[in-house]
């Protein structure tokens, strides 16, 4: 499932609860865990290449990396909130899943998704210290687990590997991070890792990362640098890459 990794959003370090009538969002995956609420209307929704519809009173959660999107569909009256956790904050989470994956990510529980919505409205937007952030979070969370069922997964090293390249490639893209120097640095077999990679996102290496430069790149010129300096800055080795990486870019931004 083809999906956008949101750089951005990993520099983000805040909770976010975003309220409003329309989180219409394209395919997009990044380390944070996020939940749509619904609890008026209706929503198309994706979670792993796998589709949903949330109507009154339902929920999607999204785990770490997972590719998800939502597309609003006609309803007189629409109630959603949209929850991003950042990573630091799910430590108690996933260790308290490990090595179990939700049997669906959805939950219809007309009262608990209610409950989750008001609590999600008055607390998680307070502020407050760390602790209590972090609190309020977990009892979110504690919540939210209370209406998912939990299923044993066969162990994957795949997942690690992905892990690994994202947060070497994110950290590393405006250098050397071809195929070869991926599979040096972390130890793996190149085809493997390529494989892997293509298995999870529908997409290429090389193809990720020239996403990544060519973002990095528009945010530099949005910053008021010169096209031609910021090209090289954001990780190009030439500007005919970059023109052929706009092109395919907003061309998949037109089909999607």
């Amino acid at each position: 499932m083809k999906g956008y990794f949101e750089s951005y959003r990993e520099k983000i370090e805040a909770l976010a609860v975003q309220t409003g009538n329309d989180h219409t969002f394209n395919s997009h995956y990044h380390s944070n865990l996020e939940v749509i609420i619904v609890k008026k209307g209706r929503y198309l929704v994706t979670n792993s290449s796998k589709e949903y519809t949330l109507t009154n009173s339902s929920l999607m959660i999204s785990g770490v990396y997972e590719v998800h999107s939502y597309t609003k569909l006609k309803a007189k009256n629409h109630e959603v909130i949209v929850v991003i956790i950042p990573y630091k904050y799910l430590n108690n989470f996933i260790e308290l899943i490990s090595d179990k994956s939700f049997e669906s990510p959805v939950i219809l529980n007309d009262k608990l998704v209610d409950r989750l919505y008001n609590f999600a409205l008055e607390y998680l937007n307070s502020e407050g210290s760390e602790y209590y952030v972090q609190s309020i979070i977990d009892a979110f969370l504690s919540m939210l687990l209370s209406g998912l069922k939990l299923v044993s997964k066969n162990k994957d090293k795949s997942d690690s590997v992905i892990k690994s390249l994202l947060s070497y490639v994110h950290d590393n893209f405006k250098g050397n991070v071809s195929r070869c120097e991926l599979a040096k640095k972390l130890g793996y077999n190149e085809t493997y890792i390529s494989k892997v990679f293509h298995s999870y996102f529908n997409i290429s290496i090389n193809e990720y990362v020239n996403g990544l430069r060519y973002e990095a790149t528009v945010n530099l010129v949005k910053k008021g640098v010169p096209l031609k300096e910021a090209i090289y800055l954001g990780g190009f080795n030439s500007e005919q890459t970059y023109f052929r990486v706009k092109k395919r870019t907003l061309s998949l931004e037109k089909e999607s």
